[in-house]
């Protein structure tokens, strides 16, 4: 029995040491996130043992499975990515796609806004469509 306990705590810190994606934007990404919102990092926090941990503010919220009141309460500020994983900058605005209102869990995908190509911008703009989604308030992508 302990050696079950053992092996499950290594998968659960391994999963929670998964970097989030950085390339390229896909449709499967995005229908696996919760909400997809624009960032800026504001600042980083001190680190806790296994985390890298920012202050973040929201720009522009693009989709979520619930509505903008909702999606803008439950979001969190503070963002933690694996100290594994490339850091982010402060002052850079990213795309981050969110599978949990929780800070350990908003990282499915982190991408830089500079660097978005025309084709995940239209992406981004086409999962208004989709049924199970709320398209909020992105203004510029």
């Amino acid at each position: 029995m302990k050696v079950l306990v053992f092996v499950l705590l290594l998968q659960l810190t391994e999963i929670a040491s998964q970097c989030p994606a950085t390339g390229e934007i896909t449709k499967n990404e995005l229908d696996r996130a919760l909400f997809v919102a624009k960032i800026q990092v504001d600042g980083e926090l001190p680190r806790d043992k296994h985390f890298f941990l920012y202050n973040i503010h929201y720009s522009d919220f693009y989709f979520s499975y619930h509505d903008l009141a909702y999606t803008k309460r439950k979001a969190p500020t503070t963002v933690a990515l694996s100290s594994r994983c490339p850091p982010l900058v402060k002052g850079k605005t990213y795309i981050l796609g969110c599978w949990k209102y929780d800070k350990h869990r908003c990282d499915r995908m982190v991408r830089e806004f500079d660097k978005l190509t025309e084709g995940e911008k239209q992406l981004i703009r086409s999962m208004k469509t989709s049924a199970y989604y709320y398209y909020l308030d992105g203004k510029e992508l």
